[in-house]
């Protein structure tokens, strides 16, 4: 999570200032321990302002809820249909292949900058979460294998207009496209791809075929990687 390497940032500084802070302290300079406490504070700040919002939408059951829902869907139609299907799991960082409804591997995966969150924008480095499919197959893309999917799709329209009109991003922003699962390397991180090891991408791309569900989401489970980090708090 690109976010919390960020916030891991704020929170070293503020572990330096609180050892100079000591140190000023025992040498009776208390005018300047004072100065790095109050800096040590706003770095604080910084960081639960960056990280919290974050770890929110993974403890919020009703996004729970939601995820459960559209895997639930998707396993459904893998089963009925006797297709493959894909699952995303952001807070987990893997991807499970399934047929006829069973889960039959499971892959570990990077994802975007700030993958963690929902995608809103062209730009914003995030992963998107929602139903979608596989609209192309690229046996050579810049990444070895490529698997494209239909971002945006219908509901991603409704979202980004919605979040315009309500002044959530700039004006002039665009929704963002070219969506991939391919390869790279599952420690990449991405502007909001599905990055796996070029031996997996092989394996699975010799599986799917085009229309193959993808779905993503941020968990399945309320007691997630997140979720359990907050209540730490």
């Amino acid at each position: 999570m690109n976010e919390g390497r960020l916030a891991r940032k704020d929170l070293i500084r503020a572990e330096l200032l609180l050892s100079e802070a000591i140190t000023r302290y025992n040498n009776n300079d208390y005018d300047t321990a004072e100065k790095k406490l109050n800096d040590l504070s706003e770095y604080i700040k910084v960081s639960e302002k960056m990280i919290l919002p974050i770890l929110n939408r993974y403890a919020d059951k009703n996004h729970i809820r939601k995820w459960q829902k559209m895997v639930d869907e998707t396993i459904a139609e893998s089963k009925k249909k006797g297709i493959p299907a894909i699952i995303v799991n952001k807070s987990e960082r893997t991807l499970v292949l399934y047929k006829n409804g069973v889960p039959v591997w499971t892959y570990n995966v990077g994802l975007g900058r700030n993958g963690s969150l929902d995608k809103q924008r062209s730009g914003d480095n995030s992963t998107p979460e929602g139903k979608y499919r596989i609209t192309q197959k690229k046996s050579e893309s810049r990444y070895h294998k490529a698997l494209l999917l239909n971002y945006p799709n219908e509901e991603d329209r409704k979202n980004f207009i919605l979040a315009k009109k309500n002044g959530l991003i700039p004006a002039k922003a665009g929704i963002g496209g070219l969506i991939e699962i391919h390869g790279g390397g599952r420690n990449s991180m991405t502007y909001g791809c599905i990055a796996m090891d070029n031996s997996k991408i092989d394996h699975i791309f010799k599986i799917v075929p085009v229309g193959t569900p993808v779905t993503i989401v941020g968990a399945v489970d309320y007691n997630n990687k997140f979720s359990s980090a907050i209540e730490g708090l």
